[in-house]
């Protein structure tokens, strides 16, 4: 049997970011394994996933476990416990802290409008407990016409759409990589805000300054309402 191992959480305000997974995990490595390779490249196209969106652009295959994504993540990458890039894998070497056009990956999370509570499924139904904790992937969606399609969406496959603000969450807390939401102008907001003066990247809000955030915020919420009208649901 295989042991799990969960992974390096790397402290934001001091730990350097890690440029390889500790020698008990590189042992269990096998570079032939047919997922390790497709992480893998993953990996090499885009430096941080949230486990919803990498979930989403794996093919579908209704064999894969949470245990194996569980257990050959931690091969390829480590995750901060906090900040803007919380509970996200992050591509061994790759240290967002300094790299502005990480940017583009941070971790927005938002509270769902309270009119919208009506839509989102209560604490007792089932709920898919991920590791890291707290990043649970939004439900699949029908992808949005042009999107990401293609293949079932169940917890374990893959092949739907990554979270983002085209589908209405399934949970009160969603957590978005800023890269994945698709409306124009939350996509401009996200490219074009200059990196704020001094060049630092703050803990809580990362490359971005706190009215930029608020109004990211602001605009995922109007998205959400939209689609909530949409599908008939709340929204007055």
């Amino acid at each position: 049997g295989r042991r799990m191992h969960f992974g390096r959480a790397v402290g934001f305000a001091s730990d350097a970011a890690p440029r390889g997974p500790p020698e008990p995990i590189r042992a269990t490595i096998d570079a032939a394994d047919p997922l390790y390779t497709l992480l893998r490249a993953r990996f090499q196209q885009r430096p941080i996933w949230s486990r919803g969106a990498l979930k989403a652009s794996l093919p579908a295959d209704p064999l894969r476990s949470e245990d194996k994504l569980r257990f050959l993540l931690p091969q390829l990458g480590y995750y901060f416990s906090s900040g803007p890039w919380r509970n996200c894998w992050i591509a061994y070497g790759y240290d967002p802290r300094h790299t502005p056009d990480a940017r583009l990956f941070q971790v927005l999370d938002l509270r769902l409008p309270t009119e919208l509570d009506s839509l989102v499924p209560r604490k007792s139904e089932k709920a898919d407990v991920a590791f890291p904790r707290r990043l649970r992937p939004l439900a699949p969606q029908k992808p949005p016409q042009g999107g990401a399609g293609g293949g079932g969406g169940d917890g374990s496959g893959g092949g739907g759409a990554a979270p983002d603000d085209r589908q209405l969450p399934t949970q009160r807390v969603v957590y978005l990589q800023l890269c994945d939401l698709k409306g124009e102008a939350i996509k401009q907001l996200v490219h074009e805000t200059p990196v704020p003066r001094g060049g630092r990247c703050d803990q809580r809000l990362g490359w971005y300054d706190d009215k930029t955030i608020q109004r990211l915020r602001g605009a995922v919420k109007d998205s959400m309402r939209g689609l909530a009208k949409e599908v008939g649901g709340a929204g007055g």
